[in-house]
């Protein structure tokens, strides 16, 4: 019966959209809105009020004013649509509110379910510009409900109050830190084995969160039982924005702000979080599940990362200077604190290091010899690499949206196995090498898989190396037709040679 009356609603509103004039219109409107009124509060039915609203007269008043109708009427059924729109999950709320947002900007209502569909996509996501753009919606929600002295949503002001963010019902600071030793500007770091977590298997006091070793390889703990829980006061003496890197992965965390939840995931994140003046408790617990453990986490200045032209651009700002480009390689660092440590040979020219890795480094830079560094070039595959070490404060450190090369390793080893061709990954290659001022190639060459620490550049690259690098390849491509001629013996024609 519902279904009945519901459909014969439907069908005898869409026949009259073919029958009414421009006058009639208001008319025909309230009718409409009407009987979705009453699909929607008897039967509880939004999709079906939604349709009786997009498939009649009613869809004529989505986009203009009918000259019927005064504002406040046309923005009452306006709203009418907006709120069965937001709750149907068929329909992409920003879109279609979009349009009625630019006929009436100062609705209340419509940035109050803008709001609330951004809430739900970061709760359900843990996406930062999610509830950057839920914020943005409420604050300008209960701006224009406070100017039409409407009564303001309670949860939304609380959500405004504490920035999207939830109380944590607890950390694991109860378990671990119950001294509650929390060092200012660092972090107090707990590691335990999960398989029993309320024994401390070892602690100390670091100015970073990192982690990285396989195995049983850090304390004894086998990496897939590996946690560990870090606690610091950050001191911040004005209100400023900062950006959590946060490079992991087969495995769970969560960042507590002030005991606030400000992430929770299991994959690579950038978080922006601005600080106010003052003392904040930051807390980090983390949950590995992998056979290795691989943790950075790096609070820095929101960073700008250049694409290839912008790269471009800056660099030919050296273009009346005689430059040396080094390009160092690596997947990851080998060492716990996923640090880096390069030393710079000497070089008669100014140098452009163009530093690249797969995971998260921390840089460390020797300079013995104070080779000039004219700029560094950074870019990594997972958030966020930085720098340390001996560099001139007005070097310029450029990060890159993309590659600036590819591979650790000059020359590609390749294998042939029963007619299946196989060759080594991380291959040299300086393709995407393409920003450099009057078309210069890479001069010197340093890299591998992982690396503790190493000079550069180990190899000079000069016409007789890339030649070398070109013949290889040539030699492996001959290797490879030769090897599809090897097929896999099959049983009828083994014995036919």
């Amino acid at each position: 019966m519902k279904l009945f009356s519901v459909g014969l609603m439907l069908l005898v509103a869409t026949l009259s959209l073919y029958a009414i004039s421009d006058a009639d219109v208001c008319k025909e409107v309230e009718k409409i809105s009407q009987e979705s009124k009453l699909i929607y509060e008897k039967f509880d039915d939004t999709k079906n009020a939604l349709i009786l609203l997009n498939n009649t007269e009613f869809r004529r008043i989505l986009n203009t004013k009918p000259s019927c109708m005064d504002e406040k009427v046309h923005l009452h059924y306006l709203e009418q649509y907006a709120l069965y729109l937001s709750k149907t999950g068929d329909y992409h709320t920003p879109r279609y509110l979009e349009p009625l947002m630019k006929m009436y900007p100062e609705s209340a209502l419509f940035h109050k379910l803008l709001g609330n569909f951004y809430q739900k996509e970061f709760e359900k996501h843990t996406i930062p510009k999610m509830r950057d753009a839920a914020l943005e919606s409420y604050k300008r929600y209960i701006e224009f409900a406070t100017k039409e002295k409407q009564k303001i949503d309670k949860d939304i002001q609380e959500f405004v109050k504490h920035g999207g963010l939830k109380k944590a019902q607890s950390t694991w600071a109860d378990q671990l830190n119950i001294s509650r030793d929390i060092p200012k500007n660092a972090f107090r770091a707990y590691y335990i084995d999960t398989t029993n977590p309320k024994r401390i298997v070892a602690s100390e006091t670091v100015s970073e969160i990192n982690v990285n070793y396989p195995y049983k390889d850090f304390h004894n703990i086998d990496s897939g039982h590996f946690g560990g829980y870090w606690v610091g006061n950050i001191e911040s003496k004005i209100d400023e924005k900062k950006v959590f890197y946060i490079s992991f992965s087969n495995s769970k965390l969560r960042l507590i702000i002030d005991g606030y939840i400000v992430y929770e995931g299991q994959s690579n994140a950038e978080i922006p979080y601005t600080f106010t003046k003052g003392s904040h408790k930051v807390e980090v617990e983390y949950l590995n599940g992998w056979h290795t453990t691989s943790l950075a986490i790096k609070i820095l200045p929101e960073i700008t990362k250049y694409t290839q032209q912008e790269l471009k651009e800056r660099l030919n700002l050296f273009e009346n200077k005689a430059l040396t480009f080094w390009y160092v390689g690596a997947y990851e660092s080998k060492n716990k604190d996923n640090s880096i440590n390069i030393t710079l040979k000497k070089s008669d020219k100014p140098v452009v290091l163009l530093l690249e890795s797969h995971r998260a480094s921390t840089w460390k830079i020797n300079n013995p010899l104070q080779t000039k560094v004219e700029a560094i070039l950074i870019h990594s595959s997972t958030p966020q690499s930085s720098i340390e070490g001996e560099i001139d404060k007005n070097t310029p450190i450029l990060y890159s949206q993309n590659r600036l090369a590819t591979g650790y390793k000059l020359l590609q080893k390749c294998s042939c196995i029963s007619g299946h061709f196989h060759c080594e990954d991380g291959i040299f290659s300086p393709k995407s090498f393409i920003f450099a001022p009057n078309a210069q190639k890479i001069s010197g060459f340093s890299g591998s898989y992982s690396i503790h620490e190493l000079s550069v550049p180990q190899e000079i690259m000069d016409d007789e190396k890339y030649a070398h690098i070109e013949t290889q390849k040539e030699k492996n491509e001959i290797q490879r037709k030769e090897c599809s001629q090897n097929k896999n013996e099959n049983f009828d024609t083994i014995f036919k040679k």
